[in-house]
């Protein structure tokens, strides 16, 4: 999948981290999914591309979604009796954990701890967070509106009184290692061994820590009373959301140290505009002031996202304590989260009550028929609706954990990556899922291993590293190493179909054109088939190296398993149908934003003025240059006119414009951009007084203009060329001339440094 071009020239600050960070693709490239941003700007018409256009025709697209709507209910249905059949028949021979509910006098299912013991924490955690963000917005906005130390101060000591807490006294080993781990990163600064002393270090307590249970105090001679208060929750399980505080700390510090070493140059942001956590992320910093230890500690221990996420960069989140949110997000969307959130919790509960298939999957019983009452044995479709209704379940759970600490942060003015951007059944392809499923994590892992251990050019071997690191990351289990190789095997296959079988398939181009119907159900079929091993694969981690292969003869190696796989993949072909579709209309949607509107209105620039380079008089000796363009050497003259001369408007004939190279203005440019002064590429205007420039007797003349009345600037271009309707009053207003100068300022910058890198 193509990255649209307008989101590269400015935001690259380094030049060896940008040219790996475009490695990034290797999880992205396959995937379907794209953030809002991403897919307006790969959808619209930029770069002479035409305008998207659905893959599924909308009456298979009506059929496709009834199919859906209607299978949907089929799997609801037979869900439901087999909770009602296992209350009725099994519940006495395996009993679960069915509690006195309070929805309709049905029993409800407890038999997931996490989400059990989570539930009872909710009414506490949100009294917490009132408090929390309350005397947070007193000392941001009201106290101290324009120093931020104050709020760090204060984030460190609530944020002691909530860890002692949670891990009494075994806050003393997370200090421990927070001070050893900060030494690796001032000892060795820069130098790549700050990369691998921390990431062994951290890896060594990240294992150690769960393999001995945290640890006891008698062990490192200390006294053993202090065994007597843990805290109300074991530190190691949750060690490590902070062992990624940890590593990002050292690699962000000794990645800005590199930054200002090898190029000296930092792009300033403009502070309003910072939207995106990526153009956080990658934000440059103050080594003497926002790397030292009162930093360090607010951000270790952040209360927000300190049990359960989502993962935060260090840069990220100073730039945050810098320049909150609340610009971004107004109260009427931090309500609004607040009440999704709530609406979601009340769903759970609600599912809970209704569907008991959560404990029937942990306790096995999907593998007994001693249960079954009327029935001899499951049906491979029970066996699958028991699957599809865990899944859902593990969805809902982590998205309510994830939402809710989030929600935390965002009123406090901390806006994290966002976890579960799609729903767990709006996924067809493994990549796709995995980006999505736990998003901040991706991006950390992107960041901090995968571009590290050499980005695409490695990625054949790196992602078995990749996830086995993730399987390790969440615990020491042979179920989890079982879903992670399971998932390396799943995405090298998917990768391997996406970009070396399917290109080579010329039929399939053709068969777009000519037969979109049987193109959208091949496609329909594809992500069914993909949609059956990501169920698979997921389950993994319930079921195990032991229990997965038994779970699939259940499903399709059992009597009336063929029939089942056919009606599975039939009903699924619909499904990623609708899915297709749901991509097309987020894509056309994108096209009237205004950064589509943007790559729209660049792209008819750009059309405009090949048709005037083509329908031109040839001129003899076309003038024009630009110092935005890199192959024009920097040391080319440059004429202006006396400051106190009125600018002369000249007009100028579509051959000047089109003998310009002048690049299409990019969106991530235009937020923080700045202009080039260049000479008009414009015949000598008829007024004899009018200031000249001395010229060579074979060049013709040029015209002195301003610096901010130059005919090369992009606004102009765009003016000349049709495609803007900008007066020349507009063009010459000097808040508008000011953002333009900024434009080019920018593009300069760029130039000298790819010019820098070429010569290295």
């Amino acid at each position: 999948m193509e990255r649209s071009e307008t989101n590269n020239l400015v935001q690259q600050t380094n030049s060896s981290a940008d040219s790996s960070r475009c490695d990034c693709i290797i999880l992205e490239s396959s995937s379907t999914y794209l953030t809002s941003e991403e897919n307006m700007l790969s959808s619209s018409p930029s770069s002479g591309r035409k305008k998207h256009e659905p893959i599924i025709p909308k009456p298979l697209f009506y059929v496709s979604l009834a199919v859906t709507i209607l299978g949907a209910l089929v799997i609801v249905f037979r869900s439901y009796n087999i909770s009602r059949e296992f209350v009725q028949y099994g519940n006495i021979f395996f009993p679960l954990r069915l509690r006195e509910g309070w929805f309709m006098g049905m029993l409800q299912d407890l038999t997931d701890p996490q989400w059990s013991s989570f539930r009872q924490f909710i009414p506490m955690l949100l009294i917490g967070a009132v408090i929390f963000v309350s005397i947070s917005r007193v000392i941001r906005h009201i106290v101290f509106p324009t120093n931020f130390k104050p709020l760090l101060i204060y984030n460190v000591i609530f944020s002691a009184g909530f860890t002692y807490f949670l891990y009494g006294n075994c806050t003393i080993f997370l200090i421990a290692v927070s001070l050893f781990n900060y030494g690796i990163g001032k000892i060795f600064k820069k130098s790549k061994l700050n990369d691998l002393f921390s990431w062994l270090f951290n890896l060594s307590i990240l294992f150690t820590s769960k393999y001995y249970d945290g640890y006891r105090f008698y062990n490192f001679y200390l006294p053993s009373y202090l065994e007597d208060n843990r805290g109300v929750l074991s530190w190691e399980t949750y060690f490590n959301i902070m062992f990624c505080r940890l590593i990002s700390y050292n690699m962000d510090y000794a990645e800005q140290l590199r930054k200002v070493v090898s190029d000296n140059i930092s792009i300033k942001k403009d502070e309003e505009k910072w939207s995106e956590y990526r153009q956080r992320q990658e934000s440059t910093l103050n080594i003497e002031t926002d790397f030292n230890l009162l930093h360090y500690f607010a951000y270790l221990f952040y209360v927000p996202l300190f049990v359960g996420g989502p993962v935060c960069s260090y840069t990220a989140f100073i730039s945050y304590v810098k320049y909150s949110t609340q610009k971004e997000l107004s109260y009427k969307q931090l309500i609004w989260h607040t009440i999704r959130l709530i609406s979601y919790i009340v769903l759970l509960e609600i599912y809970l009550h209704v569907f008991y298939t959560v404990g029937f999957n942990d306790k096995g019983l999907w593998k007994s028929n001693a249960w079954a009452g009327p029935q001899a044995s499951l049906s491979p479709f029970d066996v699958g609706c028991v699957g599809i209704s865990t899944l859902t379940f593990m969805y809902m759970k982590f998205l309510i954990i994830w939402r809710l600490f989030r929600l935390w942060s965002l009123w406090d003015g901390i806006n994290p990556p966002e976890n579960m951007n799609r729903c767990v059944n709006n996924n067809y392809l493994v990549s796709d899922f995995w980006r999505s499923w736990h998003r901040s994590l991706y991006l950390w892992i992107l960041k901090y291993l995968y571009i590290p251990l050499g980005g695409s050019k490695s990625k054949v071997w790196s992602v078995w590293i990749i996830f086995t690191f993730i399987a390790l990351w969440h615990d020491l289990w042979w179920r989890w190493l079982a879903w992670a190789w399971i998932n390396c095997c799943l995405i090298i296959l998917e990768a391997v179909i996406m970009f070396f079988v399917l290109p080579k398939i010329k039929w399939l181009e053709s068969l777009r054109t000519n037969n979109k119907y049987m193109f959208a159900v091949l496609c329909g079929f594809g992500g069914a088939v993909s949609i059956i091993t990501l169920v698979i694969a997921n389950l993994a981690i319930m079921h195990g190296f032991t229990d997965t292969p038994l779970f699939i003869h259940q499903l399709f190696w059992q009597s009336g398993g063929f029939v089942f796989l056919s009606i599975t993949l039939f009903f699924l072909t619909f499904v990623v149908m609708v899915m297709i579709h749901v991509r097309d209309v987020e894509k056309v949607k994108g096209e009237n934003t205004m950064p589509g509107k943007l790559a729209g209105l660049l792209s008819q620039w750009e059309n405009k003025s090949q048709e005037a380079n083509n329908s031109s008089v040839p001129v003899k000796k076309p003038v024009s240059t630009t110092t935005t363009s890199t192959s024009v050497k920097k040391e080319e003259p440059k004429t202006t006119a006396p400051p106190t001369q009125e600018p002369q408007k000249v007009a100028t004939p579509p051959s000047a414009t089109s003998s310009t190279s002048v690049p299409p203005p990019k969106k991530s440019d235009i937020s923080t951009t700045q202009p080039t002064t260049t000479a008009s590429a414009v015949p000598p205007p008829s007024d004899k007084s009018a200031p000249k420039t001395q010229t060579s007797s074979q060049e013709p003349q040029k015209v002195a203009t301003p610096p901010t009345a130059t005919s090369t600037t992009p606004s102009v271009a765009l003016k000349s060329s049709g495609a803007s309707k900008l007066s020349t009053e507009d063009v010459l207003d000097p808040e508008y001339l000011k953002k333009l100068e900024a434009f080019v300022v920018a593009i300069e910058k760029q130039v000298d440094r790819l010019e820098t890198l070429a010569k290295k």
